[in-house]
């Protein structure tokens, strides 16, 4: 068996530098797969040693600190993390004992006792299908709203549609309830106003750039443009304004992408694997600033 680290990294596109900052974990069993967030000056993502253990990893960002971290146990999976200020957002799940679905939960963390508290339940619809991808789930940038567009259709047939619901991260309740009927998406950007779609294609899912529009109980979905040869399903992804940081993941390389998310175009910062990045990538946050870095493990 191969065991791999966890280990923390930080590049920087102003000067196109890429550090390793420390390592996080060398048991080699725990997975931190999921995005991440910055608050204040830490560090937050998911982690998970699934099915049997999961919850949230901190790691302080002061400079005293020396990338002090700690891998707290919550009872949700947890999927995307974002902030309000200084107050920790996730999303989470947690299986459901009367059949195969789960219960997606809004709550805030609080690093203090490593608890979840509760913010808000999304709807758990029976037409609804999670395939599994983190992307379903968005905590929009300025930290007062939460987005799950999770699939519609059948457990015979892969989603063709979608529900769209928002979330006032403050109240828990639901600000919007919509349905994209004729594409399932993969996942939406901040305002609702374009997204990814996604369908099977063979083996393999087809991603497609769309723009979005939703108003009273819809969302009007219309394809731009592929989205196939910058981004790979299930990866997580951070976003500055108009810019997505994704790895694409190659059999050899490890290319770090920006992606205009109003128009598409990408460019290739680097290559990681050129600067000691081996195996998957994870855990993506950005601090959005004049000299943007992307951390990353």
């Amino acid at each position: 068996m191969l065991f791999r680290s966890v280990n923390f990294w930080k590049y920087e596109t102003a000067t196109e530098k890429a550090t390793k900052l420390t390592v996080l974990d060398t048991t080699g069993v725990k997975d931190c797969l999921t995005g991440a967030a910055i608050c204040g000056s830490t560090y937050y993502t998911g982690w998970d040693l699934y099915p049997s253990a999961y919850g949230v990893l901190t790691v302080d960002l002061t400079a005293a600190a020396n990338y002090t971290h700690a891998y707290y146990e919550t009872d949700s999976l947890i999927h995307s993390v974002g902030c309000d200020g200084d107050r920790v957002l996730v999303i989470g799940s947690q299986p459901k004992a009367s059949d195969q679905s789960a219960q997606f939960t809004l709550s805030t963390f609080d690093a203090a006792s490593g608890a979840l508290t509760k913010v808000g339940d999304f709807p758990d619809t029976r037409q609804s299908i999670f395939e599994g991808f983190d992307s379903t789930f968005r905590i929009e940038a300025d930290g007062k709203t939460a987005i799950m567009a999770i699939g519609k259709g059948s457990s015979a047939v892969e989603p063709h549609q979608s529900f769209v619901y928002t979330m006032d991260t403050t109240s828990g309740e639901l600000t919007g309830q919509y349905t994209a009927r004729l594409h399932a998406l993969y996942t939406v950007f901040d305002g609702l106003k374009r997204g990814i779609t996604v369908g099977p294609a063979g083996d393999k899912w087809d991603l497609k750039w769309a723009d979005v529009s939703c108003s009273g109980d819809n969302c009007a979905v219309k394809v731009t443009g592929s989205a196939n040869d910058d981004w790979n399903v299930g990866n997580p992804f951070a976003d500055c304004g108009d810019s997505a940081y994704l790895v694409h993941a190659g059999n050899t390389s490890l290319p770090l992408m920006e992606v205009s998310i109003a128009g598409g175009k990408s460019t290739m910062l680097t290559d990681l694997t050129q600067h000691g990045v081996k195996d998957e990538v994870a855990g993506f946050a950005a601090t959005c600033t004049s000299g943007k870095r992307s951390l990353l493990k």
